[in-house]
């Protein structure tokens, strides 16, 4: 019998791997429909956008009216939000 012995490293390598095949894909998002697909696969990961300044977890996403393909999202703490552009999340969100 064969026993695998999972570790923390070993875990932390997977999620690294996880953070470096989807950072390119997160740089490529167009539309809100493309940033739902995503969201609902790093969720399958147990992965999430966080901010890259104030380190909080990026929680409700939702779709502006006007401009086109803006978003509107909050954060964890339950009073701060932020505002972008679709394929300008990448500079205000990171994975992990």
């Amino acid at each position: 019998m064969v026993t695998t012995i999972i570790t923390l490293d070993s875990m932390q390598i997977e999620s690294d791997k996880k953070i470096a095949e989807y950072t390119p894909k997160l740089k490529n998002l167009k539309t809100f429909e493309e940033l739902e697909v995503f969201l609902s696969e790093l969720e399958k990961h147990d992965l999430s956008l966080y901010g890259k300044r104030n380190c909080l977890w990026a929680l409700e996403f939702n779709e502006t009216e006007y401009p086109p393909n803006r978003v509107r999202y909050i954060y964890d703490d339950g009073h701060s939000v932020g505002k972008s552009f679709i394929d300008n999340l990448w500079k205000v969100l990171e994975i992990r």
